[in-house]
């Protein structure tokens, strides 16, 4: 898509939503830009807000309930209890959505650092 301007970013433009997709140097990060502010009518829910599924290849990475894994998972915790609890948490680090630190607290797998002690993630999930 050409630009009409320098500086100006290639815009793609579905029903009055804007989605922007672009190469942030700084960041070094592919990024998606998503602008609802000028949504047609029709699109808006009752509540007013855009329903919106993200896919990344294959995978869907948020649904238009706004669920991602770290909220199901939490979701499912709430619901359990203590004995479910340890089998979930169990899937997790299988699945490497959680990862356990040495002091016993379990942390999203993506952090790098446990969000009790601060001991820093082990190398191998325990």
């Amino acid at each position: 898509m050409a630009m009409t301007e320098p500086g100006t970013l290639p815009c793609l433009q579905v029903a009055g939503i804007q989605v922007y997709l672009y190469l942030d140097a700084d960041d070094h990060v592919v990024r998606v830009a998503v602008h609802l502010d000028t949504t047609d009518e029709e699109l808006l829910a009752s509540d007013g807000t855009v329903p919106i599924e993200v896919v990344v290849g294959d995978t869907i990475v948020m649904d238009h309930t706004g669920r991602t894994a770290d909220t199901v998972l939490c979701e499912l915790l709430d619901s359990a209890d203590e004995q479910q609890q340890q089998a979930i948490r169990d899937a997790a680090i299988t699945a490497g959505l959680l990862w356990r630190c040495t002091c016993d607290w379990y942390n999203p797998g993506d952090r790098p650092r446990c969000d009790s002690c601060a001991s820093h993630r082990p190398h191998a999930v325990l």
